[in-house]
């Protein structure tokens, strides 16, 4: 009967010691997620010195194992370091790494080129708006701000597979309203011409004109300094000019007035000694050349 008892002890020992990992600790899931486009990765869930699961896992596979864990070993089978961490973040190049787990965890594998590499990046009408994207990790995001004269941006840069790729994109010029925007006053005959100052970053004006007064605007593009408006309309004119480039336009400048050279009424003119002579000049428009008889 002694023999027996000490039987049972030894039976219930042997016992204890083979659940007391699962009376110690509860159970909990770990995920391995292969980010990588072209490599395998091996792994081993442990449990102190004994390895509860082990196995390959392909390209773009998840596996998911739930029992009593202390330890993951992942490791890239052809010896080259590959990208390795607890999600999100693949960011440490390892050949191996084994991490310590204490509750769900998930842990990520991938490429051995992981990030993108810092690279000027455009976006926006004509690709004016650019920036540098700043080296970023596979699957992440970085907000980048236009840096080209004339324009102001904005664009979401995301990494994706050691590739760039733009989103969310903004982009519009950022111009000044033309200055000293002058137009002439009755010294052009049957013209005004228009003139203004340069604007920075701009590759080129467009200019608006209407009769003063008048609801609506006629606009001419791509001009130049010195443009003329050719009328025999002796009314005020009313003209704004605004900037452009690829982005987009700028800023209109405020109005600017001008009139062409007036026509003569018709009146008697005198002339030659103490204005002896005279005549009936009939009405013309400003330059006209016209003989008198008496």
């Amino acid at each position: 009967m002694k023999h027996l008892l000490k039987v049972c002890r030894v039976l219930v020992c042997l016992a204890l010691a083979y659940l007391a990992p699962s009376l110690a600790f509860a159970q909990f899931a770990v995920t391995i997620q292969n980010q990588s486009q072209t490599l395998s990765t091996n792994y081993e869930m442990k449990y102190g010195a004994s390895v509860i699961y082990t196995g390959s896992l392909p390209p773009g596979q998840t596996i998911t194992r739930t029992a009593v864990f202390d330890a993951v070993l992942i490791y890239n089978p052809s010896g080259g370091q590959a990208c390795s961490g607890v999600y999100p973040e693949c960011g440490t190049m390892y050949s191996a790494r084994t991490f310590g787990v204490t509750s769900a965890t998930t842990i990520l594998f991938g490429d051995d080129r992981p990030e993108c590499t810092a690279a000027p990046l455009s976006w926006g009408p004509g690709n004016y708006c650019s920036a540098v994207a700043q080296t970023t990790l596979n699957g992440q995001s970085i907000v980048i701000s236009n840096s080209a004269a004339g324009a102001i941006g904005s664009a979401t840069a995301v990494c994706n597979s050691a590739v760039w790729e733009v989103s969310n994109p903004t982009c519009s010029a950022s111009l000044s309203a033309p200055a000293s925007v002058a137009a002439t006053d009755g010294t052009v005959v049957g013209k005004i011409t228009v003139t203004w100052g340069a604007v920075a970053n701009a590759t080129s004006y467009d200019i608006r004109h209407r009769k003063q007064g008048a609801p609506s605007w006629t606009t001419v593009t791509n001009v130049t300094s010195g443009w003329q408006l050719t009328t025999a309309d002796e009314s005020v004119f009313e003209f704004q000019v605004v900037g452009k480039n690829v982005a987009g336009e700028g800023t209109w400048s405020g109005t600017e007035t001008g009139n062409i050279a007036k026509g003569c009424t018709t009146q008697t003119l005198n002339w030659g000694p103490s204005n002896y002579c005279a005549a009936s000049a009939a009405a013309g428009a400003a330059g006209m050349l016209i003989s008198t008889e008496f």
